[in-house]
């Protein structure tokens, strides 16, 4: 079953995958919590990543962008 593409306004967090995988389990990272923001960016384009509320590390006028797949939809 394919996942429902993330859109502005969803918030989101990363996935228990992600975070274990990268040895994340304890740390802030795991309580983020982002809202999705619209962004015409190639790479927001192909749906693989999306903008959020944060400010990137490296270009503070920009969005952070984060891969859909290492995200969840908060309930």
């Amino acid at each position: 079953m394919a996942r429902r593409p993330l859109t502005p306004g969803e918030r989101v967090r990363l996935t228990g995958d992600f975070l274990r995988n990268t040895g994340q389990q304890a740390g802030g990272e795991g309580f983020s919590v982002w809202t999705v923001r619209p962004c015409p960016c190639p790479l927001c384009k192909t749906g693989r990543f999306v903008a959020t509320n944060e400010r990137s590390y490296d270009d503070p006028d920009h969005p952070r962008h984060i891969a859909a797949g290492n995200l969840e939809r908060c309930r």
